[in-house]
């Protein structure tokens, strides 16, 4: 018997990735997929990505922006009062009680998922703070794993370390390695033998930005569109992200 699942991440207010996601998992015939926080910040969409991952992931778990906004709505280095107003008080209490982590079975292995920031002190990607000691903590953080699943980072990656996984779903809506093209991760079991795949979808680019420049009072609204167009981070990755 068959089982698939999905994990994405990071959609950062990117409506047209994240309607492009949903539509290769239906596609795909995949129904079970989780998202690993970082609904809110950058981009302009707020409701409705809020609305489509609230009513379809079969779980939930908070990212940093999500927390930062409902933490701290004036905070405008940030733009918070910006995705602050576009929040009612029932958006605000459902993101207020997300889960730090997801904790399931799969294949006959145990997996843990989370967002990253808030949860470890350095995000992990194939490039940066990739020493055995961040890898570890990363992979470690809530318990000895079969498979330990992160977002946060932009980077999709597979790592490996004494027979355990660490995986990273890549980002649904602010991809930051170089390739403009929506990302997540899909877990296989195919009658008990396991295989994971890293999905890569294009998208209405030219719709996104659009959509940015047609929303009034976007906060870092070419920092947006510059990493949107080119998929490429525009503040050194030691400082919040």
């Amino acid at each position: 018997m068959s089982r698939h699942i999905a994990f994405l991440s990071d959609v950062h207010g990117n409506l047209p990735a994240l309607e492009a996601v949903l539509n290769d998992l239906s596609k795909r015939g995949i129904t079970e997929w989780y998202f690993l926080g970082d609904i809110l910040g950058k981009g302009p969409s707020v409701k409705e990505p809020l609305d489509l991952i609230r009513e379809n992931a079969s779980s939930v778990v908070y990212g940093n922006w999500d927390r930062l906004v409902v933490r701290m709505p004036d905070n405008e280095k940030f733009g918070c009062p910006f995705y602050d107003k576009r929040l009612s008080h029932t958006d605000k209490q459902y993101l207020t009680a997300l889960p730090e982590t997801i904790e399931l079975n799969f294949a006959g292995r145990t997996v843990c998922a989370y967002h990253g920031r808030f949860s470890v002190p350095k995000v992990v990607t194939p490039m940066f703070n990739n020493e055995r000691e961040n890898v570890e903590e990363a992979m470690y953080r809530f318990g000895a794993h079969d498979i330990t699943i992160m977002g946060d980072s932009h980077h999709p990656f597979f790592f490996t370390h004494q027979g355990r996984f660490l995986m990273n779903t890549g980002a649904v809506g602010n991809p930051c390695d170089k390739m403009p093209l929506a990302s997540y991760l899909i877990l296989h079991d195919d009658d008990g033998v396991f295989s994971s795949q890293h999905v890569r979808v294009p998208y209405d680019v030219a719709r996104a930005v659009s959509i940015a420049l047609h929303t009034p009072d976007l906060p870092q609204l070419q920092t947006y569109i510059t990493e949107t167009v080119t998929a490429r981070y525009q503040r050194h990755y030691s400082s919040n992200k």
